[in-house]
């Protein structure tokens, strides 16, 4: 994920192995950290999954308050980008 965040700029590539690393062991918060990767480089949907994927694992009602702000946030742009 660095090559591809740093090196080369390519958001999305790096969102996919973020995503990826989430999902064979690392920790939660990079499920978050690709959702955001996804949404900057205008994977909007991807980014959506991937934090909805992020909001079910987490028990505190903090995080998952501010999650859930993320997700709707990203609902909406969803629905400007498809008028």
């Amino acid at each position: 994920a660095y090559l591809y965040l740093y090196e080369l700029n390519d958001l999305e590539r790096a969102a996919d192995y973020m995503n990826r690393a989430a999902d064979a062991g690392a920790p939660p918060w990079v499920k978050s950290l690709a959702a955001r990767l996804y949404s900057k480089a205008g994977s909007l949907q991807m980014g959506l999954i991937t934090l909805q994927q992020y909001y079910k694992t987490l028990k505190n009602p903090e995080r998952k308050e501010k999650i859930l702000k993320r997700i709707k946030a990203l609902e909406e742009r969803l629905k400007k980008s498809k008028k």
